[in-house]
């Protein structure tokens, strides 16, 4: 959903519509930085949400990120952007955070693998109080994009990553999007 103007207009987009769920970006997908979020912004958001009952609404991680990267440069991007996108998501209480784990382009599936599991863990471990998920979302593994099979996202999941990863062995919990 369209966040133009502002987050809490999305929820008022949402209710239009009749939406259940929402899902939208809590930023510009196609840039790496991001203003900041007003205080005051997101205590309306959180009120428009609170009293529709839309609920879960989950955000969507920029296109950017590559987790699956072996450019040192991209990696720590990839990693600052994806811990801020989480920032911003637990800011505005939000489920959690739809990722594309990332493309290996010529790096080996099995390295490409453990470059996202160590990434989701090291985001996840150094914000040790929050409850915002990483929602690692199935791709059609076109060209050499990550997380086209159960497999695969088992594999970037079976890692020291905490349980705030549905689908960690530790939680016994997936989650199947079939309708994006």
């Amino acid at each position: 959903m369209s966040i133009a103007g502002g987050l809490p207009f999305a929820i008022a987009r949402a209710r239009i519509h009749q939406c259940e769920t929402l899902q939208i970006f809590s930023k510009n997908a196609s840039q790496w930085r991001a203003r900041p979020l007003p205080p005051a912004e997101i205590a309306d958001f959180k009120e428009a949400a609170r009293t529709t009952g839309i609920s879960p609404i989950v955000a969507h991680a920029s296109y950017l990120i590559n987790l699956a990267t072996t450019s040192d440069t991209l990696r720590a991007q990839s990693i600052a952007a994806l811990g801020e996108e989480v920032d911003r998501a637990e800011a505005l209480g939000l489920l959690g955070v739809v990722l594309h784990p990332g493309a290996r382009l010529a790096a080996p599936t099995e390295q490409a693998l453990s470059l996202i599991s160590s990434a989701l863990a090291q985001v996840l471990k150094a914000r040790p109080r929050g409850k915002t998920m990483i929602l690692l979302e199935h791709t059609a593994g076109q060209g050499s994009t990550m997380g086209a099979s159960f497999e695969e996202i088992a594999a970037m999941l079976d890692s020291q990553a905490p349980r705030r990863v549905p689908g960690h062995l530790s939680s016994a919990r997936v989650g199947i999007q079939p309708l994006h």
